[in-house]
């Protein structure tokens, strides 16, 4: 290994983090954060707001976004702009003038969002007077939703209930029973399944009514699979092909080197993958919970960010080579391999369950070989000095 190679990693590494740490530098320098026990916001805010606690409140207006770790997250006041929630109870009351993302064991929504609303929970119900000016995209245990909705509805879980106005269409599945209410109106059509036909009353559905079979349910369960879902995954892989590139210039071997790790010992670095993330991102959270450790933990969670963003690459030179069962030796048909890889990679991902398992387990294999190679460099380089 040639001295300047491991020296452009371990520089091109370097810059990278501390631009991400700027950047984090800047965010916290234009928001607010608290992370406690119990966070209590009263008093209103003219900025962003990120929270980590077991009680979060938030009883005052919010002029930007919120981001939002709790145990009980209650947010009572209205927000400007995005809400983004991982909790165990959420109660949003006050109005969201952007778009809304829970991830929750019971969430209820009581007060009017502008845009879309997107809910994993296991109980989700809104309001009668609340309104969503977007869609809704809702996975859960127990659906229930009332409300005026101005778009369309995607709902799936366990039991699902409409009682409110939908202008758009309603894509519902259900285990047990699709029940569509005497006070719903659906202005488009309906599409859904369950077990038992659904409870339909008379003149609720303007356009048409469709029961599907479960093949065609399974396709509800993968609506986040949108046309906006796969903009970003395009838009990703494009951006990870520039970076690749770029390291390509700088280290035009090592992406080679790594591949070759993962295909002689894939096991022992999907161990190491699995032991640094899972210990770094436990370090993070609890590190986190105090106003000293939250640096500490922002630079954690960068760290291994950056080192799971890069991961592709790496696998995805692999995965290339193992389909053309050949390795390519000029650094032009490297990098055509590893673009050939990545998208096999991102297709892999996108198959239900089993994809998306295989596809973490192969970026976890190129996470730890990423992070061991990154760590040789760096010995090589303290032996050179």
């Amino acid at each position: 290994m040639n001295f300047s190679f491991a020296k452009k990693i371990l520089l091109l590494f370097g810059v990278t983090l501390g631009l991400a740490l700027l950047q984090s530098l800047y965010i916290a320098e234009a928001s607010t954060m608290r992370t406690e026990f119990t966070v209590d916001i009263d008093t209103p805010l003219t900025d962003d707001l990120y929270a980590v606690g077991r009680e979060v409140s938030i009883d005052q207006d919010v002029a930007g976004d919120i981001v939002v770790i709790g145990g009980v997250v209650n947010i009572e006041g209205d927000v400007a702009g995005d809400v983004l929630v991982v909790g165990g109870k959420v109660n949003l009351y006050g109005n969201v003038g952007d778009d809304v993302r829970v991830f929750g064991g019971t969430v209820s929504l009581s007060g009017n969002v502008k845009d879309d609303v997107v809910v994993f929970a296991g109980t989700f119900d809104i309001a009668k007077n609340s309104t969503v000016g977007g869609s809704i995209f809702a996975r859960g245990g127990m659906i229930s939703l009332d409300g005026n909705i101005s778009e369309n509805v995607s709902g799936s879980g366990r039991f699902f209930k409409l009682k409110g106005w939908v202008n758009g269409n309603v894509e519902a599945r259900a285990q047990d029973v699709v029940n569509i209410s005497n006070s719903a109106k659906i202005k488009g059509d309906l599409s859904y399944y369950s077990r038992n036909p659904a409870l339909i009353p008379d003149g609720v559905v303007s356009g048409k009514v469709q029961r599907v079979g479960e093949g065609y349910s399974r396709l509800l369960l993968l609506g986040f699979f949108s046309v906006g879902y796969f903009i970003v995954k395009f838009l990703q892989y494009l951006s990870l092909l520039l970076i690749g590139l770029l390291l390509f210039l700088l280290i035009p071997h090592e992406f080679s080197k790594m591949a070759e790790m993962v295909r002689k010992n894939f096991w022992h670095h999907l161990g190491i993958g699995f032991l640094v993330l899972t210990s770094g991102a436990a370090f993070a959270l609890v590190s986190a919970m105090t106003v000293i450790g939250l640096p500490l933990a922002l630079i954690v969670g960068l760290v291994l960010g950056i080192g799971w963003y890069l991961s592709p690459l790496v696998i995805g030179l692999f995965v290339g080579n193992l389909i053309l069962q050949h390795k390519p030796r000029s650094n032009v048909k490297v990098y055509g391999v590893m673009a050939l890889g990545m998208v096999l990679l991102f297709v892999i991902q996108m198959i239900p369950l089993l994809g998306s398992v295989g596809g973490f387990v192969l970026t976890l294999a190129g996470f730890g070989t990423l992070l061991k190679r990154t760590y040789e460099l760096a010995v090589i380089v303290k032996g050179k000095r």
